[in-house]
């Protein structure tokens, strides 16, 4: 939405390498043959929400990154993160998202830090599931 300088064909081409990233196991056979738009990256144009209402994919983010949070807090302390998630749950839709995070304890997940927090906390828990799985095996 920042990118106004671009054209469809970049959309395409950064859509497409996401795709190929993020969904390998897809099967991309005969696509010319059936819809050649598909073969140049062109199947985000298929998804109405990036029209019609693009924060839908964007909410989804923010209450991973938002879940992702109360499950490293749980992690080091289970009551109080608790507490937390109770004290949001109460005021609901009642408060702007930035004060809803202040009420869960939350940090925003538009700052680049807070996503590196929970990326990291991810990786490490990974790695630990990881060297047990191979000392169990």
């Amino acid at each position: 939405y920042t990118n106004f300088d671009k054209s469809i064909s970049d959309y395409n081409q950064y859509y497409q390498n996401l795709a190929y990233l993020y969904f390998p196991h897809k099967n991309r056979d005969n696509y010319e043959d059936q819809l050649p738009y598909l073969s140049e990256g062109a199947s985000w144009m298929d998804i109405p929400h990036v029209f019609s209402a693009p924060f839908y994919f964007i909410d989804y983010a923010l209450a991973l990154i938002c879940a992702l949070q109360f499950w490293r807090k749980s992690r080091m302390n289970f009551a109080d993160t608790w507490e937390d998630y109770i004290r949001l749950c109460k005021v609901g839709g009642s408060v702007s998202f930035s004060e809803a995070l202040k009420i869960g304890g939350l940090k925003s997940p538009f700052d680049s830090t807070t996503i590196d927090e929970v990326v990291d906390h991810l990786e490490a828990v990974l790695q630990e599931m990881e060297e047990e799985f191979v000392v169990q095996n």
